[in-house]
């Protein structure tokens, strides 16, 4: 722990950890080895270095959402229950991760930490919001990193990182955020290194509390959790693959080419690709990005009406969302209702639906976005016109790096399920990394201590 800790001390230029406590750290770090030594290990996590987006409350640290800590925020003094189980298992918390401001933009850049940048070329956006845990994940700094996907938040990350990022059916996993900081569009989920430990988390997180409020929400508890058929990667037989041609193809040449050879592959395994359409696309991205925004300027209420500082393109977001009208939100949510009912009836055709995880490969910082961050509508749909459709009606899905363009920057396939199919997409990751992506190419800032 000692030489991670070292190691990413000197190389601050990173801008992945908003929050790191070396004490504490290495206090975990030393129980956990006289646990080890005494042969009383907690489980298989005991010792495992794991960090957490600046979104979720850790016991000692600020939870400030990438953001300035405003006057009247405290430390948090309990943890939330994703660290609560990683805890009990003997994972080492590190620290809390970077994000971009509030979340608000799925480059994941924060202009006020000039970073994260993108782990194969600095020049370029990592993908966000959770940013810092993708990178942490992509260096090799850390196995798992926690972060929430509202929009493609640990998935667009993912993709452009070159990583895996698991965003599950939505309340699968718990967390502890409270009113007004809870929304219907957020997936708790883990950024990992392979599939084999996005499983492991996926085991660890999504077991129900039946103290918690998701419970009471489904009116008792969720179907139970479970990996089955994860190692079953000989043979696809029996699982459908929908793909939306059209909409496949609306991304760059590399990107459309590989999703397309992903989806070829599947079809040798034995999978059948049923050939699908997904009417009013544009005017469903339309409704979620109204919602969104909405909920995005709701929960920053508090910091608006005190005067709070935010970054420009930040600001520009949260006037957009306050603007939104009643009685767009009630059209929104009758064509979100609209988009329930259509899917259930497309699920009884299909078991997945598979895309690209972005449109374009990781873009270029642009000019001025080091002092101000950018606001960019046109790069916000590339990033994330084929995930959206998740956070907006709970489906959970998956981006998995599938390989890399000629420049070695990564590409992300995706695949999303109906509710509750989240160990499909593990077993169908799984089958992916082993038989079907290049090669992984580490970053020049590879963190190779663990190898």
């Amino acid at each position: 722990m000692r030489r991670l800790l070292d190691y990413c001390a000197e190389r601050p230029h990173l801008a992945i950890w908003v929050d790191l406590n070396e004490t504490d750290a290495l206090e975990q770090a030393k129980e956990s080895d006289r646990r080890h030594a005494a042969g009383r290990p907690l489980s298989i996590w005991d010792g495992v270095p794991v960090a957490v987006k600046d979104e979720i409350d850790m016991r000692g640290y600020y939870t400030a959402h990438g953001g300035l800590v405003p006057p009247w925020l405290q430390r948090a003094t309990r943890d939330d229950i994703i660290v609560t189980r990683f805890r009990a298992a003997g994972a080492v918390l590190v620290g809390k991760t970077t994000m971009d401001e509030y979340g608000v933009q799925p480059t994941g850049f924060n202009a006020r930490l000039n970073g994260p940048r993108n782990p194969y070329d600095r020049t370029r956006y990592s993908g966000g919001s959770s940013s810092g845990s993708a990178v942490a994940v992509a260096l090799g700094l850390i196995p798992v990193a926690v972060g929430f996907d509202g929009g493609g938040s640990s998935r667009v990350p993912a993709a452009l990182s070159g990583v895996f990022g698991l965003s599950p059916t939505f309340t699968r996993i718990p967390f502890d955020g409270e009113a007004p900081e809870v929304s219907s569009f957020i997936h708790a989920g883990p950024l990992t290194a392979t599939a084999t430990d996005a499983a492991r988390v996926y085991k660890l997180l999504a077991p129900p509390d039946p103290e918690h409020f998701y419970t009471a929400y489904y009116g008792g508890p969720p179907p139970a959790p479970h990996t089955h058929e994860f190692d079953a990667i000989a043979d696809l037989t029996g699982v459908r693959v929908g793909v939306f041609w059209e909409w496949l193809h609306d991304s760059d040449a590399v990107v459309a080419a590989s999703a397309a050879q992903a989806i070829a592959f599947l079809e040798r395994r034995g999978a059948v690709v049923v050939n699908i359409s997904i009417p009013h696309l544009e005017v469903l991205s339309l409704a979620y990005s109204l919602s969104i925004a909405a909920d995005m300027a709701h929960r920053q209420d508090r910091k608006w009406d005190a005067g709070h500082q935010y970054q420009p393109a930040t600001k520009m977001v949260v006037a957009v969302g306050r603007a939104v009208a009643g009685v767009e939100l009630a059209a929104a949510a009758r064509l979100r209702g609209w988009a329930h009912r259509h899917f259930q009836t497309l699920f009884e055709m299909v078991d997945v639906i598979a895309t690209p995880t972005c449109g374009i490969v990781a873009p270029q910082i642009a000019a001025g976005a080091e002092l101000e961050g950018e606001s960019n509508i046109p790069l916000l749909s590339n990033l994330t016109r084929f995930i959206f459709l998740g956070n907006f009606l709970g489906l959970p899905a998956i981006s998995v790096p599938v390989e890399y363009n000629d420049e070695g920057l990564p590409i992300g396939f995706h695949l999303m399920a109906n509710h509750w199919e989240d160990a499909l997409l593990l077993r169908m990751g799984h089958l992916l990394e082993h038989k079907h992506a290049s090669p992984r190419r580490h970053p020049s800032d590879f963190y190779t201590a663990f190898l």
